[in-house]
């Protein structure tokens, strides 16, 4: 029992010492020369412009671009970025640091749901090969949306997955909130695209769920529930004019609209 028990400590000490040292070696990768670059990509402008205006007006729950609300995702990346110019100042730094600090924290769920699922060693070869790809260095040194979103859809996906094979209402409702977030980073498609996921696993499987309809319905109301806090704040201090836009040019945008 003691052998059993020193055994398990040794590997959760081995796991923590690993964790500093991916989250730092990235770190040391993606941090250096964020702010040497002007923003550059259009959607590094706005978002940038949006924190900025956040710390400016005070206010937090409609982003808003040269002061005119700003439709086109909710405001969860923004919130991040005004919270580190808050620290660190306006400028490119501040900007692109989020995603640095995501860089870090992908690598690091990377080893451990690898190791996790195939041992130790795969997991550090899955962020060894991680980082030996392109994309990684540009997103996690980039001031855009997507490397958050992606690590959200992942993380929901991933923990969904889990529950489909030990279900439990905690894990449904982890990937409730993962998915949550990032409906709340880029919106709708933070569900959609999980659910398109689901469908096509569902229609494969000749139509038989891989997850208990009522894990389900709990992954949707922890997912509805890390929405609807803002939707409330806002819609309490704001009114409906903002939501309604938001809404009506997402739906716009499903549909194939190019023109919102």
């Amino acid at each position: 029992m003691s052998g059993g028990l020193s055994l398990r400590r040794s590997a959760a000490l081995v796991d923590r010492y690993a964790d500093i040292g991916i989250a730092i070696a990235a770190l040391l990768l993606f941090m250096p020369g964020l702010g040497a670059v002007h923003l550059f990509d259009r959607d590094e402008i706005n978002f940038a412009e949006i924190a900025r205006e956040m710390l400016v007006t005070g206010e937090w729950s409609q982003p808003s671009v040269g002061f005119r609300p700003f439709y086109e995702k909710p405001p969860l990346f923004m919130w991040l970025q005004a919270l580190s110019m808050s620290v660190f100042g306006v400028g490119e730094f501040a900007a692109r640091l989020p995603n640095a600090l995501c860089g870090a924290v992908t690598l690091v769920l990377l080893y451990r749901i690898g190791a996790q699922i195939r041992g130790r060693v795969f997991g550090l070869l899955w962020v060894l090969s991680y980082l030996g790809s392109l994309l990684p260095h540009l997103y996690f040194r980039s001031g855009i949306i997507d490397p958050w979103f992606n690590l959200f859809i992942f993380l929901g996906l991933f923990v969904l997955i889990r529950c489909a094979h030990e279900p439990s209402a905690p894990r449904a409702a982890l990937g409730g909130l993962f998915l949550g977030l990032a409906t709340l980073t880029k919106g709708p498609v933070g569900v959609l695209i999980p659910a398109l996921c689901v469908g096509g696993y569902w229609a494969a499987r000749r139509f038989r769920l891989p997850i208990a309809p009522r894990y389900l319905l709990v992954a949707g109301a922890a997912a509805a529930a890390t929405v609807l806090p803002w939707v409330v704040v806002d819609l309490a201090r704001n009114g409906p004019d903002f939501m309604l836009e938001l809404a009506r040019r997402h739906v716009k945008l499903l549909a194939g609209d190019k023109t919102v």
